[in-house]
């Protein structure tokens, strides 16, 4: 069954296919019995993705006010939202990688620019080293945080989309319903869109990582309870099995072996539609649309 988030507004949409179908139409029918299938994209992503990409971009401005003589070209400059793009990211980390094996000539750049940085570079080096490594020159130069920090940026931004983006609920109501599905349809996977862990307890698998080996408290709570709020993760989904070692404990604790997700739905074209998704992401939180789930039941 095939199933969208469908933004107010912009008329944004983000379409899955759902991995649950019982538990979808299931989870629906609860929410929307109760006037709750609407959320929101938290505020502080889009903030967050905003300064990151003025973070990113003043350091690429930054370091391209003297790179140019150290490698013949300087870092292609993007308008803020293009940093969305992962193409770009990787590029910018792959260039930022190779520039750390990089030889500097000291003597064919002083001849090419004679300008004071290369006159600078050659004062520094003794004969005997006629081309250090590109990352030597930049921290001999005194730029190495500034080179540093490209990679800091990067990987700020990634990892703000690549993080379980915790949606905020309808009028900020916490509601539960019951939960008649089994235990053993939690599982470790990685999905796009599920149903929030907040629960008022820990799960077997939480208890399991928190050291809780001989289940001495009685906080367990498997999703008794499903509640109105869900979780979105632009990243790759993944099958992850439950541990030899988690399963080994499990059992010898007579209990069912669980994981810690209530998956419900992966993105239909994410790699090839990733910017565009992170940018729906990012626009509808700094405009705080809600959104609603919307079955399409003919798939």
């Amino acid at each position: 069954m095939n199933f969208l988030l469908a933004f107010e507004n912009t008329g944004d949409t983000i379409p899955f296919v759902s991995i649950n179908h019982e538990v979808l139409e299931y989870y629906y029918d609860c929410i929307t019995s109760k006037n709750l299938n609407k959320f929101s994209i938290p505020l502080s992503i889009g903030k967050k993705a905003l300064q990151r990409f003025q973070d990113l971009d003043n350091t690429v401005k930054k370091i391209n006010e003297w790179i140019y003589e150290l490698i013949d070209n300087k870092i292609v400059e993007y308008k803020l939202e293009d940093y969305l793009d992962q193409h770009i990211l990787n590029k910018y980390h792959s260039d930022w990688v190779e520039s750390h094996s990089i030889e500097y000539n000291i003597i064919a750049k002083l001849k090419k620019y004679n300008s004071e940085q290369t006159r600078l570079i050659h004062s520094i080096f003794p004969s005997e080293i006629p081309a250090p490594k590109l990352n030597t020159v930049i921290s001999r130069l005194g730029l190495r945080d500034q080179h540093e920090d490209l990679n800091i940026y990067i990987h700020a931004i990634e990892n703000l989309f690549n993080h379980e983006i915790e949606c905020e609920m309808a009028d900020d109501q916490w509601v539960e319903f019951s939960n008649p599905f089994p235990k053993t349809l939690l599982t470790n996977d990685i999905a796009n869109f599920k149903i929030s862990p907040h629960l008022l307890g820990r799960t077997l698998y939480n208890k399991y990582i928190n050291f809780d080996l001989s289940l001495e408290y009685s906080d367990e709570n498997n999703y008794t309870q499903l509640t109105n709020c869900v979780t979105i993760h632009l990243l790759q989904p993944q099958t992850i099995p439950l541990s030899k070692e988690y399963v080994a404990w499990c059992q010898a604790h007579n209990k069912t072996p669980a994981g810690g997700y209530f998956n419900i739905g992966n993105i239909v074209d994410l790699s090839e539609k990733l910017t565009e998704y992170r940018k729906i992401i990012f626009k509808n939180s700094l405009q705080k649309n809600n959104f609603s789930i919307q079955l399409n039941k003919g798939n």
